[in-house]
């Protein structure tokens, strides 16, 4: 590591957070874990940041990471957007119990693993259309709590979700009464949906056009 003179620890620790934001989606973990090897003084704030924006685009990285969320309760906490991108392989489609990543985030949810989250984007790739196994389709419960259990939730991306059109299910989840923003991507049917406006909440909006830019960006994203 470097020394711990120079420019950066004369910021006071309360502007890395503000700094951390503004980041590209994309560069987020790597620039933390950059700043984390700058010295041990900036190495104590840099690092717990990395939790703050949680990046996984493959299933065995994004299992780790839940995995780890799970058992440390002390990392759930720092997290305040996590976005994840996962194909469902065949291993994990014929585990029992089944315990693929949306049920992973789904349990970390209900049990309040995850208090400070205000971005939740989920982003499925191939193999989870399989409706007879419910793979991809949080059930009611998660819908109906989420809100309850991360109060601070305002937005929500939902990519790759496909709905039956012999059984839907979309519209009977109860997601749709989620008051947050709501953009579903790739869908059955394109669907933008924005909840009526709570006056005791503020809501963020987000477009289509900033939304295709950040599944785009999830190609050229390092993982945790």
């Amino acid at each position: 590591m470097a020394t711990e003179q120079g420019p950066l620890n004369n910021l006071l620790p309360e502007i890395y957070p503000i700094i951390a934001a503004y980041l590209p989606l994309y560069a987020t973990p790597s620039t933390l874990l950059a700043l984390g090897l700058a010295n041990h003084h900036i190495s104590e704030i840099a690092l717990p940041l990395v939790y703050s924006r949680v990046i996984l685009k493959n299933e065995e990285h994004a299992l780790q990471v839940l995995q780890k969320l799970a058992t440390d309760p002390s990392l759930g906490p720092l997290v305040r957007e996590l976005h994840l991108m996962s194909h469902l392989s065949s291993e994990t489609r014929i585990h029992d119990p089944p315990s693929d990543v949306i049920r992973r985030v789904s349990d970390l949810i209900l049990k309040g693993s995850l208090p400070f989250i205000h971005t939740l984007g989920l982003h499925l790739g191939a193999g989870w259309y399989y409706p007879i196994q419910g793979f991809g389709r949080p059930g009611k419960e998660f819908w109906s709590q989420i809100k309850e259990k991360c109060p601070r939730l305002k937005a929500l991306i939902l990519d790759g979700f496909m709905d039956d059109p012999a059984e839907p299910w979309i519209e009977d989840s109860g997601l749709f009464h989620v008051p947050v923003c709501i953009t579903l991507l790739n869908a059955t049917k394109f669907l933008t949906y924005v909840c009526r406006v709570s006056p005791v909440s503020q809501f963020i909006s987000l477009d289509i056009h900033s939304n295709l830019r950040l599944a785009r960006n999830f190609s050229n994203t390092s993982s945790l």
